[in-house]
């Protein structure tokens, strides 16, 4: 049978499959960050992050035409982007 991963679940997975690598916080000030601000920090384009979202791998609701990304689903996904290894783009070809 599946087993549906809650988010403490999944934060404890990510944390396993990291093993030695240090977990990386994101030490933003704001509870919800925008497209604007993960490119900062990301140091990438608009477009790449709207793409993500738009995939819906990474967590996001949109009031309207803007989204918004809860900080702690920004630091998980990150963490799990790199206990995977890769890019985004590697894995979905």
């Amino acid at each position: 049978m599946f087993r549906v991963l809650t988010a403490s679940c999944s934060t404890a997975l990510v944390l396993i499959l990291l093993g030695a690598m240090e977990w990386i916080e994101v030490n933003i000030a704001k509870e919800w960050l925008s497209v604007a601000d993960i490119c900062e920090y990301m140091d990438v384009s608009t477009f790449v992050v709207t793409s993500v979202l738009r995939s819906g791998q990474l967590p996001a609701v949109k009031f309207g035409r803007e989204w918004r990304v809860a900080r702690r689903d920004f630091e998980t996904w990150i963490n799990e982007e790199r206990a995977q290894g890769g890019s985004v783009e590697e894995r979905r070809a």
